[in-house]
């Protein structure tokens, strides 16, 4: 288990509940239990996969992945969720974080949307 991450997840619905790496506990190093982790949480609806130790993963949260499932369900490992950035070429006028954007019925802005590198989309350019 050197190095593992164990990752617990919601078999219905594939949500991932949250991570764990060894527990140190009484001077000796030993694995998690999932109901000790996650007491709140009914036993019987969640699995769990063992990964190897990951800083991605860590660094930008779970909520930034989910479970990879290879075509017949089964799971093999995790995968980054895709995301879209957007940028407006507005600035901020005032300084209060939010883009100026003028309201005199006229005036109009490009908003532009970027997916990352592991999204399987196109987007496709639209006049509204």
């Amino acid at each position: 288990m050197d190095g593992k991450t164990l990752i617990v997840y919601d078999s219905m619905i594939g949500e991932i509940v949250g991570h764990c790496s060894r527990f140190f506990d009484s001077g000796k190093w030993r694995e998690v239990m999932i109901e000790e982790t996650f007491p709140q949480r009914d036993r019987s609806k969640l699995e769990t996969l063992y990964l190897q130790d990951d800083p991605l993963y860590i660094q930008q949260g779970s909520e930034h992945w989910r479970i990879r499932r290879d075509e017949s369900g089964l799971v093999t490992g995790l995968e980054r969720v895709p995301t879209i950035t957007l940028s407006c070429d507005e600035s901020d006028h005032d300084n209060d974080g939010i883009l100026d954007l003028p309201a005199d019925g006229t005036s109009t802005t490009k908003i532009t949307a970027k997916l990352d590198d592991d999204a399987k989309a196109s987007l496709v350019s639209n006049s509204w």
